[in-house]
Order: C-alpha cells, then sequence, then structure tokens
C-alpha cells in the first residue's frame, strides 16, 4: 500500500459496523461477500521485498482488550494479542519472512534498506491504556537528514489503533502484513485463510495455492489476510494493494 503520508487504524468489528474516516488497519469476523477468481486482476509492476529482523528495543503496549510490541527499528508491529481469544495475529510467518505488520518500506529500493534497519527513538518505553487514549510516537533520521515520524494512538474501549507515518518526499509502503495463523492446528475446513481484498465492486478472496507469483489490485476498499474467524487489514477508499507468494507464504502490501 503506497502513500507518501499512511493513516492507518486497527478495529474489530463486522464489515457493516464500520464507519471510520481514513486508513483502518482492522480485525474481526468478515462480513461474507462473493468470492472471486484470481484471474480477474493482471498482475502489473512488483515491489521490491526488504526484509526488517532486528528488533532493537521493544515498547510493550497493555489495553484492556489487547497487548501489543513494537520494535522501535522501523516501528514494525512484533505481537499483537487478542486478550479475549489469547490470539497471536502477528504469526511466525513474520519472524521467518523477517516482514512485519505496519513495516515501512519504500518505492526506491535503497530507502527501503535504511528503513528496514532504521532505529527510532520512543517519548515512551512502555504504555499502559485505562480510561483514555495514548499515544506513542517513533522518529528516526535518515542519512540524508530528513526525519521519519511514526505515531500509533491506543484506545481503552477499542481495538482500533491510529497509526500514521510521515517522511518529506518519499514515496512508502506500508506492509499489512504476512500471513496469520491463529490456529496452528487447522482442523476444520471452514473459512477460508489467506489474503482478501474489497475493491469497489467485489471481494477477492484468494487462495494461496492458486497464486503462482503476485497480484495488484489498483481501487481497494480494504485488503489484509484472513484466518478463519480473524481478519488483519487496512481499510480505504481506492488505494493500491499487492498480493505476493513469498514461498509457502502470503504478503499484503
Amino acid at each position: 500500500m503506497e502513500r507518501s503520508k499512511v493513516s492507518s487504524f486497527i478495529q474489530a468489528a463486522l464489515l457493516a459496523l464500520i464507519a471510520v474516516l481514513g486508513f483502518q488497519l482492522f480485525f474481526g469476523s468478515g462480513k461474507e461477500k462473493k468470492e472471486q477468481k484470481l484471474s480477474q486482476k493482471t498482475p502489473t509492476v512488483k515491489t521490491l521485498n526488504v526484509s526488517s529482523r532486528e528488533i532493537g528495543d521493544i515498547v510493550k503496549v497493555e489495553t484492556p482488550l489487547y497487548k501489543a510490541e513494537i520494535s522501535t527499528v522501523n516501528g514494525k508491529l512484533l505481537k499483537l494479542t487478542v486478550k479475549k481469544y489469547n490470539a497471536q495475529l502477528v504469526s511466525e510467518s513474520a519472524k521467518i519472512l523477517g516482514i512485519y505488520p505496519l513495516m515501512t518500506i519504500s518505492t526506491d529500493k535503497a530507502l527501503s534498506h535504511e528503513l528496514a534497519a532504521l532505529r527510532l527513538s520512543p517519548n515512551k518505553k512502555e504504555i499502559i491504556v485505562k480510561d483514555k487514549p495514548v499515544s506513542l510516537k517513533l522518529e528516526g533520521k535518515l542519512a540524508d537528514g530528513r526525519v521519519i515520524r511514526k505515531t500509533f494512538t491506543f484506545y481503552p474501549d477499542s481495538y482500533r489503533i491510529d497509526f500514521k507515518t510521515e517522511l518529506e518526499s518519499a514515496d512508502l509502503i506500508t506492509v499489512i502484513g504476512p500471513d496469520i495463523k491463529v490456529n496452528e492446528v487447522r482442523t476444520s475446513r471452514m473459512g477460508h485463510i489467506g489474503p482478501v481484498v474489497e475493491t469497489e465492486k467485489e471481494v477477492f478472496r484468494i487462495k494461496p495455492q492458486e497464486l503462482s507469483n503476485f497480484i495488484t489490485f489498483n481501487d481497494a476498499k480494504w485488503a489484509g489476510e484472513e484466518e478463519k474467524y480473524f481478519l488483519l487489514a487496512v481499510k480505504d477508499t481506492g488505494f493500491p494493494v499487492m498480493v505476493e507468494k513469498i514461498g509457502n507464504h502470503t504478503v499484503v502490501k
């Protein structure tokens, strides 16, 4: 997902109940819509994948609803645990690939590599959200002197996380995430597991086994990774999305 300034949110709710402006990163039960075939979209230009394996310091966040861990390297999301279900939405796939949700890269190869390894300074080392929203700000300076800022805002009564990335004169890409595996032992055949993208006209639930390389969407309303009852995704109007197969994994960005 490309933006020079990216605002993202996390929201646990049925899609029909979501009514907020800007981007949203959300998870929950997806509203069922007709599944479309992959052949209806044509791949275009593939963007570069960059790994960010260094963790650095970890900022721990806890709200009444979930726990999260954010790395000070790149400001990527390391863990997101839903307390009610003890469900971890950032799977081992992220660690294996070195590609994490909310990781920031760029359409520029050199800048992507610099961002992937960039250490950011947080304004807080730990966040406990009780009765009012709390923000976390991370800031770092690039070799050319430009400053990147990432801001997260957490709420006590919502799974929503407001998220914004700012960097002057840069085309940024926010990684929505690699595949999620809440239930490692998958005995049930019910429910979709894999990428899902909704455009203005239809919903594409993509079967990983049918994806051989990558596919792009230019007019997505929301996109992310689905694991039966859980959905981790970004919501907006008419933004570009790429779904890619990397080995046995899928990545949405």
